[in-house]
């Protein structure tokens, strides 16, 4: 009997700890069973996915492409954190945030924070997706993500977790050439900051316009999951289709960033695609307002 009570409280303290740190305890060591303790990752619509057929053509029309709201509005205050699985660019705001509406997407979504992928291996690719440029398939040295929740659901951990609760907007990055952006120019700056695990700097705010230097190209949509623990299939992604320079010097600053268990890398590998269907939309933004805006910092 004893025995049989220590045991109880034994299973109800496991079942307690898995509470609090919930999807914080994975490692990507193991990402081939993470489906044994996240049954979710088991899932028919997981990420990230390669597409194997033709990508189908998106909204009829202009009316109904997806549509970015103050894309030019900066953040009050903008932090950068080393959560131990990724790197996090989290900003708050005064007042309401960038919005991303219309097109394929069900209600008004807002944006939350900004998330990278890489791995530490020298001789693999770092991006989760397949982007397919110019129609021609190619991987990238790191991919990086645009990530926000529905707006009706008010948090984004109400959304992560709810049916297409989140949309995430991923922009393949590809190292050859110095990038002039301002964004990534300041993570060059900012990456030192954040080598520890748990660690966490201030940088300075940079409006999400930053990241939409280019005139608008077509997104691959098509409808999957967290690419992370619990893997809740919850997320519109939107794949861009033109590469993102950065500097070589970029890339080696999120190779020395420490991960958490030993993990070399933080990249999902592909999932099947199952009957999932892709399709081409855009995102409508004043591009020659961009341009004009060149106080991309503040």
């Amino acid at each position: 009997m004893q025995n049989l009570k220590m045991t109880e409280r034994l299973m109800a303290a496991t079942i307690l700890l898995n509470l609090i740190l919930g999807a914080s305890t994975y490692s990507y060591n193991d990402v081939q069973n993470w489906g044994d303790t996240f049954s979710k990752c088991k899932g028919r619509n997981q990420s990230p996915i390669i597409f194997n057929g033709r990508i189908g053509p998106g909204s009829p029309d202009d009316k109904n492409n997806m549509k970015f709201m103050d894309i030019t509005k900066f953040p009050t205050r903008m932090t950068i954190k080393n959560t131990g699985h990724t790197v996090v660019i989290r900003p708050e705001w005064s007042g309401k945030a960038p919005e991303l509406a219309g097109g394929p997407l069900n209600g008004t979504y807002v944006f939350e924070k900004i998330t990278f992928h890489w791995t530490k291996e020298q001789d693999k690719m770092g991006s989760e997706h397949m982007n397919y440029e110019f129609t021609k398939p190619a991987w990238a040295d790191m991919e990086m993500h645009m990530i926000f929740y529905r707006k009706d659901l008010n948090t984004f951990h109400k959304a992560e977790s709810a049916d297409e609760g989140l949309t995430i907007i991923s922009f393949m990055l590809v190292t050859g050439n110095k990038y002039e952006g301002t964004m990534l120019k300041e993570l060059e700056e900012s990456l030192d900051k954040v080598q520890s695990i748990n660690s966490t700097s201030e940088i300075r705010s940079f409006a999400s316009s930053s990241l939409f230097t280019l005139p608008p190209n077509p997104f691959i949509f098509y409808k999957g999951s967290l690419d992370y623990p619990p893997c809740s299939e919850s997320v519109a992604w939107l794949l861009c289709q033109v590469h993102i320079p950065i500097s070589k010097a970029l890339l080696t600053s999120f190779r020395n960033i420490k991960f958490s268990n030993g993990d070399v890398s933080n990249v999902r590998p592909l999932q099947a695609q199952e009957d999932r269907q892709a399709k081409f939309e855009y995102i409508n933004y004043d591009f020659s307002a961009i341009m004009k805006d060149v106080k991309l910092f503040q």
